[in-house]
């Protein structure tokens, strides 16, 4: 099972996420790492994961952490967002063959 490595760390926000305050004078710095396994489309048909290691920050003024976001994922979640599609087409492509089946079945007379 293949498991790719990455990080993310971009350059401070520009204001916190929770109380919305300016970025200015070092009010949000950085506060360690966190590392995340996001799952990710087949390769190969093979089960594919992504080990991502997101920058985590303190904003000084409400003692807020919070994390980088990634637009691979929605937020919270851990399964890339190709690889929901994927399993939502799947799911559709095998109701569709089964309904295929039963209509041919019905046709028949069988």
């Amino acid at each position: 099972m293949p498991c790719y490595n990455a990080k993310l760390s971009p350059p401070a926000p520009s204001s916190c996420p929770h109380c919305g305050v300016v970025n200015q004078s070092f009010s949000i710095i950085k506060n360690g790492s966190k590392i995340v396994t996001i799952k990710m489309p087949r390769v190969s048909n093979r089960r594919t994961f992504l080990r991502l290691k997101k920058q985590r920050y303190l904003c000084k003024h409400c003692n807020h952490s919070f994390s980088d976001q990634t637009s691979l994922t929605e937020y919270r979640h851990s399964i890339s967002k190709n690889t929901y599609m994927a399993c939502i087409l799947d799911a559709k492509n095998k109701i569709s063959i089964k309904i295929y089946r039963y209509a041919m079945i019905f046709h028949m007379g069988f």
